[in-house]
């Protein structure tokens, strides 16, 4: 592997696009984590360095091989590698082996805090499960700044990151907990909304993931039982008790799950429930209302 000899940024994307393809085994993906690694470390926008006639700094040589090896013969995300992303109007910092957030995630939430806008003004009590990095619940905390959120997690680790990634972006107002799911933020409720990027994928799926969510995620923060099931339904079961009437719950749910989380809400007096679909078509999220009893299928 050769890079040193070029000295023009698009020609070092187009290397470096060459030299990811094993990885991503997509043109596409390649040329736009190419541009990823190499605007990181140089620090300056893609449009610039198309443009730039300054030569390439001889230290971004070696740290594009490096992130290279890292990449192709690790099977290490690009995310690890250049140690943040972006996510919404935030920069969320990761490290293995806590859960990195993915576009999907990011789409529903812009979608979340879009529908909503009208209440930024609003003194909101607003709940995430799961937390990992604290994205979604530092995006809904900068979009209804008036508001309180509550984040929990059962790993230290992921709290501590999420506490961190609320330093970096000046967000304050989140209160952090190491928690199983509602354990420790019950008495805060009742919530306005309730928001979820759970473990859901089938634990029989688990040896058909893609190596570099394999070997470097943490399984707990993927895999939810036989079904994938086992830690939505007890959000949908439990999330009754802590809503307000008529606020909501999302959740982001495997494709194969819309049928059985509909069922769930129905049966959990959830009854106005939609399925959003991702960038691909394929169902991903889950938003429903809580109804008072009796009324619209209300217990």
């Amino acid at each position: 592997m050769n890079l040193s000899n070029i000295h023009s940024a698009p020609s070092l994307a187009r290397a470096v696009t060459t030299y990811l393809l094993p990885a991503y085994k997509n043109k596409n993906l390649a040329t736009r984590n190419a541009w990823w690694l190499i605007t990181h470390y140089m620090q300056a926008s893609q449009a610039t360095l198309l443009v730039s006639q300054k030569p390439i700094p001889e230290n971004i040589y070696a740290q594009l091989y490096e992130a290279i090896i890292r990449i192709v013969h690790n099977n290490e995300p690009i995310q690890y590698v250049i140690g943040s992303i972006p996510f919404g109007a935030i920069t969320v910092t990761v490290r293995p082996p806590l859960l990195i957030p993915r576009p999907e995630t990011e789409m529903w939430v812009a979608d979340l805090i879009e529908l909503h806008r009208y209440k930024a003004h609003l003194p909101l009590k607003i709940l995430d499960l799961c937390t990992g990095t604290g994205c979604i619940a530092l995006a809904l905390a900068k979009a209804f700044p008036y508001s309180s959120v509550y984040a929990t997690d059962n790993n230290p680790h992921a709290i501590a990151l999420s506490q961190e990634n609320a330093q970096n972006n000046a967000i304050i107002n989140v209160q952090w907990f190491i928690s199983d799911l509602t354990q420790a933020v019950m008495h805060h409720g009742p919530y306005d909304l309730i928001v979820a990027n759970p473990p859901y994928i089938p634990s029989s799926m688990w040896e058909q993931l893609d190596p570099s969510v394999r070997l470097w995620e943490d399984p707990h923060a993927l895999l939810a039982g036989d079904d994938g099931l086992t830690i939505i339904s007890r959000i949908i079961t439990d999330a009754k008790d802590i809503l307000h009437t008529h606020a909501e719950l999302w959740i982001e749910i495997d494709e194969t799950h819309q049928e059985a989380v509909l069922a769930l809400c129905a049966k959990n007096r959830h009854s106005h429930t939609e399925i959003y679909t991702d960038y691909a078509g394929k169902p991903r999220v889950m938003r429903t209302i809580m109804y008072p009893k009796g009324v619209i299928g209300g217990q």
